[in-house]
């Protein structure tokens, strides 16, 4: 895991980069109303998905969709689809891993990673972060486990 002075660094390369910036997302979800009222630490969110699929967002609107590929130094994402897709922030939940720079989003660029906290997930909802959460596998199923509720 990343180091809290590495993840800071990696944060200010990134704030001072010229370069577009997109934040990197798991796709939207849907809480429930009951799951929302009774969110509390430890709580497990279920996002539906199998693998894993990462939104690049920019003033609401998904900019490219990525997927996590193994290279000789490391993870990276590659962009599979840049097809702008809007967000309907009013019903949607978005898990915010951070912030990157990058000069493409073509199909097949790949993006360095190393600036992204699977530990430290931001769940926004309607622009306000309710809490933040940590990435797990619960039966071969992504999961987020709630870390800290803010609402």
């Amino acid at each position: 895991m990343k180091t809290n002075q590495s993840h800071k660094l990696s944060s200010l390369v990134v704030s001072k980069s010229n370069l577009p910036k997109y934040d990197v997302a798991l796709p939207p979800f849907v809480i429930k109303k009951k799951t929302l009222a009774n969110l509390a630490i430890d709580a497990i969110i279920d996002l539906g998905l199998d693998e894993l699929e990462f939104w690049l967002i920019q003033d609401n609107t998904a900019k490219a969709k990525a997927k996590i590929i193994q290279q000789p130094r490391g993870y990276k994402l590659e962009i599979v689809s840049n097809t702008p897709t809007d967000i309907d922030k009013k019903v949607a939940f978005v898990a915010l891993l951070g912030q990157i720079s990058s000069r493409s989003i073509q199909i097949k660029h790949k993006i360095d990673i190393s600036m992204l906290d699977f530990d430290n997930i931001k769940l926004i909802h309607q622009s306000k972060t309710i809490a933040t959460a940590k990435m797990a596998m619960s039966d071969d199923r992504i999961v987020l486990v709630i870390t800290e509720v803010i609402l």
